[in-house]
C-alpha cells in the first residue's frame, strides 16, 4: 500500500503564501524528517484535526517604548537600544522565540500572536518571517508521512509586561543581546545588536 501524505500540500501552500507575501531574502528555511517522538496515531489525529504546526515571535520593544524606570534607579541605569523577548524553555532550557502551537482556522501569525500573549502576556504584531522549518513525521512502520511547519516571525511590541504562564515557559525577558543557549531559530534572527 502507497504510503499517505498527511498535510503536505496544505503545509506547502502556507509556506509558498508566507514566502509571497513576506518576501523570501533572508528567511531560513530547513526542512527535516523525522521519526515521530509520541505515537504516530496520535499524532495524526491532531493532523487529522488541522493541526499544521505552530508560530512564534522575536517580540522587538523599541527604545521609545522602554517604559522607564522608578525613582530609586540610578541615573545612569542604560534604556538606550532595542530589546527582543525571549522566553526560556521548559524542555531544552533555551532562550528562544515564545510562540505556540496553531489551532484551527488560524493563520500562523495569528497563532504566534495570540500564543505569545496567553505564554507571557505581550501583545504584539508580527511584521516578518525570520525562519519557517517544515518537519517530515515519519511513521517507520507504514512510511506514512505527517507535514508540520514552524514558522518563527519578527513582531513589533503593542504593549504588555511579561507575565509568564508557568506550565508553558520556564521565564521569559527582555534581551539587549542576545544570551548564551539559544534555541535553533535564534541561528536566523538577525537584529542590529545581535552578535
Amino acid at each position: 500500500m502507497a504510503p499517505e501524505y498527511v498535510n503536505r500540500e496544505a503545509v506547502r501552500e502556507r509556506v509558498a503564501r508566507l514566502l509571497d507575501e513576506y518576501g523570501r531574502e533572508g528567511v531560513g528555511v530547513s526542512i527535516a524528517r523525522e521519526e515521530p517522538d509520541e505515537e504516530f496515531e496520535t499524532l495524526r489525529g491532531y493532523a487529522d484535526e488541522g493541526y499544521l504546526g505552530g508560530g512564534y515571535c522575536f517580540v522587538v520593544r523599541e527604545e521609545a517604548d522602554h517604559p522607564g524606570f522608578s525613582e530609586t534607579m540610578p541615573d545612569d541605569a542604560a534604556t538606550d537600544g532595542d530589546r527582543v523577548l525571549l522566553a526560556l524553555g521548559r524542555y531544552d532550557e533555551t532562550w528562544g522565540p515564545p510562540g505556540g502551537g496553531r489551532e484551527t482556522g488560524e493563520t500562523f501569525e495569528e497563532a504566534a500572536e495570540r500564543e505569545v500573549r496567553e505564554e507571557v502576556g505581550v501583545d504584539c504584531t508580527v511584521t516578518d518571517v525570520v525562519a519557517i522549518r517544515h518537519v517530515t513525521v515519519v511513521d517507520p512502520e507504514s512510511d506514512d508521512e505527517i507535514h508540520l511547519a514552524y514558522v518563527a516571525f519578527e513582531a513589533a511590541y503593542d504593549g504588555g509586561t511579561i507575565d509568564v504562564q508557568e506550565t508553558e515557559v520556564a521565564g521569559a525577558g527582555w534581551f539587549g543581546a542576545l544570551p548564551e543557549r539559544l534555541h535553533e531559530y535564534a541561528a536566523f534572527y538577525e537584529h542590529d545588536w545581535a552578535p
